[in-house]
């Protein structure tokens, strides 16, 4: 497809020959909502190049849902619209509102796996841990072996600190395809921010780094397999290249390690200072006073 141009009609052959289709099914039945979501579809595709074709995508899911709503459509014939109108917005940068048609998705329709994946992931990237552990949990009863919905979930249970839970996610990712980078990841910084802290001791805490250095090194190489898969986009945020942060963090499971192992070496040398010292005390108790020196000569 030609970049960066406006004329529909010169650069997008296939895609004006589509709309036509649309736009005729709609001039024979304008309730058609099956059209109206391809049509949003189409304009939505096209802004991969044309950002401007976004405001066109929301413009026709706008008119849509007005008309569902005028004529009481079925909610299963309306609910892809407000999910690709809440695609769009996150398109635009409008992640408010955006949630507010997932959500609107998937109660027209409780059994649409892709609104609750991206009313969770929406909430996921501001913190929304249990909206988004909600919609997680409802995609996997709606797809039991999906790898993203198991990654996801598991990152919903690790902002609400249920640690064990999120773990658990992450493994049964691993399980349903231990080909795949992003459940290694994961674990690794699980391990690393999150579970450190109750490790117990400081020996402890140096195995767990350890054990996490080793998963990171996994995800680097399931990334020399399946490079794409190793580059990360929130809604919101820029693309982030997965790799280059496991290696930053590798480097600093390094610098902890190396400080809990000097914190270490200090406790063990202040212990037997203490040691010595109570020692030191101890003999002092057991030894008796001097005697004072007798007078020398008499009356």
């Amino acid at each position: 497809r030609t970049h960066k141009t406006s004329g529909l009609q010169t650069a997008y052959p296939a895609y004006r020959e589509a709309q036509t289709d649309l736009r005729r099914a709609l001039a024979v039945n304008s309730d058609f909502m099956t059209a109206f979501a391809q049509m949003a579809l189409l304009y939505l595709e096209i802004a991969e190049d044309n950002e401007q074709m976004l405001d066109i995508t929301e413009l026709v899911c706008q008119q849509a849902t007005a008309r569902a709503r005028e004529i009481k459509s079925n909610p299963l014939d309306v609910a892809p619209i407000y999910n690709i109108w809440g695609l769009a917005l996150i398109r635009k940068g409008d992640v408010v509102r955006a949630v507010e048609q997932f959500d609107s998705a998937r109660r027209m329709n409780p059994d649409f796996f892709e609104a609750h994946m991206n009313y969770g992931a929406v909430n996921l990237s501001f913190r929304g841990y249990e909206a988004a552990a909600e919609a997680f949990r409802q995609a996997i009863r709606l797809q039991p072996e999906s790898y993203e919905a198991h990654i996801s979930l598991g990152a919903a249970l690790r902002g609400v600190e249920q640690f064990d839970q999120a773990r658990a996610e992450y493994e049964k990712a691993r399980s349903i395809d231990g080909g795949r980078p992003h459940a290694y990841y994961n674990l690794a910084v699980l391990m690393q921010d999150y579970e450190l802290g109750s490790a117990g001791g400081m020996d402890a805490q140096i195995a767990l780094l350890g054990k996490a250095k080793g998963v990171y090194r996994q995800f680097l190489q399931k990334c020399q397999a399946k490079r794409s898969d190793c580059m990360r986009r929130r809604p919101g945020e820029e693309e982030q290249d997965m790799a280059e942060a496991a290696r930053r963090r590798i480097k600093a499971c390094d610098e902890t390690i190396a400080g809990l192992r000097e914190a270490k070496q200090l406790t063990a040398e202040a212990e037997r200072e203490m040691r010595a010292a109570e020692r030191a005390a101890k003999a002092a108790q057991k030894t008796p006073p001097a005697k004072a020196p007798t007078k020398a000569g008499g009356d």
